[in-house]
């Protein structure tokens, strides 16, 4: 009986010296939020060509490519890109679809055909279908 209430105390002893003592934070970190605030860009805000975005595709590099109404904007932390008809050989500048592969190539999809873009012989139109 004297052996089971020593190892008792001796567990007891054990498990109370491996609590570990709260951390102290400092009052600027608890005023955190825990999330990174979310911006939200627009045409008077940003470079956007349009505030309706049809695709959207964040590549391995972070880079954001956004399909408009108006055109294919490319979007990384520093700087914004936009690509259209005028600019480019896209075949409309309704965009409805965008991937990137795994080599890094582009491919857009719009009302009007599909182009390519492999970043860095610009957009290369690959088939334009004419409704």
């Amino acid at each position: 009986m004297k052996t089971s209430i020593c190892s008792i105390l001796l567990i007891t002893l054990i498990f109370s010296s491996c609590k570990k003592d709260k951390a102290i934070i400092p009052d600027e970190e608890l005023n955190k939020p825990e999330f990174p605030e979310w911006v939200i860009y627009n045409k008077s805000n940003s470079n956007l060509t349009d505030n309706q975005i049809n695709a959207l595709f964040i590549d391995k590099n972070d880079v954001k490519w956004l399909g408009t109404a108006n055109g294919l904007i490319r979007f990384n932390a520093e700087s914004w890109d936009s690509f259209n008809t005028a600019n480019s050989l896209l075949p409309s500048n309704y965009i409805r679809a965008i991937t990137v592969t795994d080599q890094g190539i582009v491919w857009v999809g719009t009302n009007k055909g599909l182009a390519s873009y492999d970043g860095q012989n610009g957009l290369c139109l690959i088939q334009a279908i004419v409704f």
